[in-house]
């Protein structure tokens, strides 16, 4: 009888063993889980920021009474000809800092943005034709960051604004 007491107290401490595992791997889920979905939250609040900022440029685009004026280099926070949108490292816009957001971007609701003039687009092929109806293009890139590092969101939208060539 005295070995089977010995054998029970050892099946014991390793069910206890093996229980406190699936516990301590319970807790580093959770601890994932939770990780997870604080860098979802602040991904959204990025994304709203980002659109939020899109919708500001609409806005203040529509209240303009004429076609934008554009402008060129470093601190422009009017609209850019197609083509001198002045890109950051590398040549390309997604890959830029904060600092050139800040620099070349209009803040808009804790987000930047920029809005390039892509040109105007006729209703038709009145070819030799003055007055022409059709579109002006634009597009917009809005980029906003979250509170966790590496957080950011770029959007990128084309807005058309009915003007008489």
């Amino acid at each position: 009888m005295n070995r089977q007491r010995g054998a029970v107290l050892i099946l014991a401490l390793t069910l206890l063993m093996a229980l406190a595992a699936l516990v301590l791997a319970s807790f580093r889920g959770a601890d994932i889980q939770q990780l997870l979905a604080a860098g979802q939250r602040d991904r959204e609040a990025a994304l709203t920021t980002a659109e939020a900022a899109l919708e500001d440029a609409w806005t203040e685009g529509r209240g303009r009474m004429t076609r934008p004026t554009t402008c060129s280099g470093d601190g422009c926070d009017d609209v850019y000809p197609r083509g001198e949108l002045p890109l950051g490292p590398g040549n390309d816009w997604r890959v830029t800092d904060d600092s050139w957001w800040e620099g070349n971007g209009t803040a808009a609701g804790g987000g930047h943005y920029v809005v390039e003039y892509l040109g105007f687009v006729p209703d038709d092929l009145g070819v030799g034709r003055e007055g022409r109806n059709g579109r002006d293009l634009y597009r917009v890139i809005a980029r906003a960051t979250g509170d966790r590092p590496g957080t950011r969101v770029i959007l990128e939208a084309v807005y058309a604004r009915r003007f008489t060539d």
